[in-house]
């Protein structure tokens, strides 16, 4: 498990473990509230980053069960990342049911 709040600077640090990722495959909580958006990241841009290490985006709620997130929601203008949730959860789709 990773937990990530570097507010804003978050698809920066996490490039940088890309390896660790793809390595040990953690579940990773990352609290995502627009900040980003201040270093001209976008949330699609953070969206395809987890994509492409094959994650799928997830909330969490008070029972602690992961809900996938409908990517093509997001992408059809839908709400903004940090607008449905700060902490999100990105699994490897392996650890999906």
């Amino acid at each position: 498990m990773l937990k990530i709040d570097v507010e804003g600077y978050e698809y920066f640090a996490l490039r940088g473990g890309c390896a660790t990722l793809r390595r040990a495959r953690p579940a990773v909580l990352c609290e995502l509230n627009g900040l980003h958006r201040r270093y001209g990241l976008t949330d699609a841009l953070l969206l395809d980053f987890f994509s492409d290490l094959d994650y799928r985006p997830c909330t969490v709620d008070a029972s602690l069960d992961p809900r996938p997130l409908d990517r093509a929601a997001l992408n059809s203008g839908g709400p903004a990342i940090g607008g449905i949730c700060e902490n999100l959860l990105f699994l490897p789709r392996e650890a999906l049911p």
